[in-house]
C-alpha cells in the first residue's frame, strides 16, 4: 500500500553511474535530506563511459 505522500516502500532513487562521484560530493546529501520519504539511491549502468571512449 501506498504511504501518505504517494510512495509504495522501499523508495529507490535511481541514477546513472556516469554521475555517481559528482553527484555523492555535491548534492546527494542535500537531495536525500529533502526528500519527504526514507530511499536509497541505486546507481545503474548507463555506459556514458564507453560511448566516450568510441569516438
Amino acid at each position: 500500500s501506498k504511504g501518505a505522500l504517494g510512495f509504495q516502500h522501499p523508495v529507490r532513487l535511481y541514477l546513472p553511474k556516469s554521475k555517481s562521484q559528482k553527484f555523492l560530493s555535491n548534492i546527494g546529501e542535500k537531495v536525500l535530506a529533502s526528500f519527504p520519504v526514507q530511499a536509497t539511491i541505486h546507481f545503474y549502468n548507463d555506459d556514458a563511459n564507453s560511448e566516450e571512449d568510441e569516438e
